[in-house]
């Protein structure tokens, strides 16, 4: 009797870690919330600008997936989706718009937007689309800092996706 009901303690506590250990490492999306010094500009010098941007939603660290709504000096996205390095999408229940690429830093909680959709760049510059999509960059102050943080997170975007490329 008293070897079975050690049996089944030993059995009781092990479950009981097992289970301890999926709760405290389930946790798959963060939660997110950027509301930081923005900067837009183009590279070609045509339009620079602090902006008002604010990144809200959910991260799942997994999939390296954000969903969640984007905001850009009162232009609201409520539903877009994007990974690192690929299209940045917004949905409005019947269309899916590509809005265009952005890198992000889950960790730094940094971002850069290339906007190459031609309504945005208009509502946003009050100018035509002129082929040269605009840079979002936070937190930046400045168009230097705006364009570091674009350069770096694109650099180490291609590095994260070329590390494991193997050339014949």
């Amino acid at each position: 009797m008293k070897k079975n009901l050690f049996k089944y303690s030993c059995l009781l506590v092990g479950v009981v870690i097992i289970i301890l250990w999926i709760i405290n490492n389930w946790k798959i999306a963060d939660n997110i919330d950027i509301n930081s010094n923005s900067f837009i500009f183009q590279q070609n010098g045509d339009f620079n600008s602090e902006v008002k941007a604010t990144l809200t939603g959910s991260y799942n660290s997994k999939r390296k997936q954000f969903e969640g709504k984007l905001s850009i000096n009162g232009l609201t996205f409520p539903n877009v989706l994007f990974t690192s390095g690929l299209a940045l999408t917004s949905h409005d229940g019947k269309e899916t718009d590509v809005l265009g690429i952005i890198y992000f830093d889950n960790k730094t909680e940094r971002y850069a937007i290339e906007l190459t959709d031609e309504k945005i760049y208009e509502k946003l510059t009050g100018k035509k689309y002129n082929n040269s999509p605009l840079i979002i960059s936070s937190p930046a102050s400045s168009i230097e800092e705006a364009n570091n943080i674009h350069d770096d997170l694109e650099m180490n975007d291609m590095k994260r996706r070329y590390t494991n490329l193997q050339i014949p």
